[in-house]
């Protein structure tokens, strides 16, 4: 499997499955009634930003480790810093609009680091700490004889970051979800590239690899996050892996079934849609409750398949807006 030819078919299809499946759970959680929980939500809950970060961590291996530092970090802050920024912002005005966010000069600053959109803020401050392995890489490169030694460097300084993930979790940026349980996840999805293109012809080695690096994530996790219950290990590496081994098995997927397109589509566009179905749609509308208010609470599974698609579509029709401009396209969707 050549994985340049293959990038959009493996990579947009996981992609896609892993926003619906966010979205989906978004879907099932607004539309609860207050102070009520569901077994299926709690467990798409448990494993949705594991995968999203593990989907990460493998694209990152498209760009990493690379000898252009600078356009390596000029391209991730285009990509994700300005799209956040701005879309923390309308989050925020949203809130302040609807009656339960104070608006001031201090709020519109203070937003950018402790805005409740956490995850672009988390995944900037992750491709950070790869940039400065990749500077202690560039700098070493010229003493490392052997490729094998500096592939296996490439995999230790990513995990040495978690060092400094551990040093920012103290800080407004990083204090709002367990930083470190979502780094793991992020450097596993890159462990997952390397296993993916050195030994790629073997999937039978690939599924093999795969399962080992779920187990020894258990153990770390076991070790390190005590405080994460046990159901969490479990569901997240179970989940998890199962999504990981279509990385080695797609193949010619899309061309094999023809509905396959419409989810790479959707894989194509998934920060926007993150950003776009929770910063308007779920996210300010959760404490108002406002979908059970207008949605009868007694078709429970029609609501969540119905809001789920009706997000979805929004949110794929909002980008195709946005693509429009230039401007629009760059500070919105972090594309040029």
């Amino acid at each position: 499997m050549d994985l340049k030819k293959n990038r959009n078919i493996i990579l947009d299809f996981i992609r896609g499955m892993g926003i619906i499946i966010v979205v989906l759970g978004h879907s099932m959680q607004i539309n609860l009634p207050e102070n009520e929980t569901n077994m299926v939500w709690m467990f798409i809950r448990t494993f949705q930003m594991p995968l999203l970060f593990s989907i990460s961590g493998y694209s990152a291996g498209f760009s990493y480790p690379t000898d252009d530092l600078l356009k390596f970090i000029r391209n991730k802050l285009f990509r994700l810093a300005i799209p956040y920024a701005i879309w923390a912002e309308i989050y925020m005005m949203i809130s302040w609009a609807m009656g339960y966010e104070k608006i001031s000069i201090k709020t519109i600053l203070l937003c950018l680091e402790t805005s409740p959109f956490w995850f672009l803020r988390h995944l900037i401050i992750y491709f950070i700490v790869l940039w400065l392995a990749n500077i202690l890489l560039c700098i070493l490169k010229p003493i490392i004889k052997s490729s094998k030694v500096y592939m296996v460097l490439s995999c230790l300084f990513p995990v040495g970051g978690a060092g400094v993930i551990y040093l920012l979790k103290w800080t407004p940026w990083l204090n709002q979800t367990n930083a470190l349980w979502q780094y793991l996840w992020f450097v596993l999805g890159y462990f997952l590239f390397v296993i993916c293109k050195h030994i790629h012809n073997d999937r039978y080695i690939y599924n093999r690899g795969v399962l080992v690096i779920s187990i020894i994530g258990i153990i770390v996790v076991y070790f390190c996050f005590k405080k994460i219950g046990m159901n969490e290990y479990v569901t997240c590496t179970i989940a998890t892996t199962m999504m990981m081994l279509l990385f080695g098995n797609l193949g010619n997927f899309s061309k094999k079934y023809k509905y396959s397109r419409y989810i790479e589509e959707i894989g194509r566009s998934t920060l926007p849609i993150y950003a776009i179905h929770w910063c308007i749609l779920f996210a300010p509308n959760l404490n108002q409750n406002m979908y059970t208010r207008i949605l009868n609470e007694d078709y429970y599974i029609f609501n969540v398949f119905f809001t789920c698609i009706i997000w979805l579509g929004i949110s794929i029709l909002g980008i195709r807006i946005l693509r429009k401009t230039k401007v629009t396209k760059m500070l919105f969707l972090g594309e040029k």
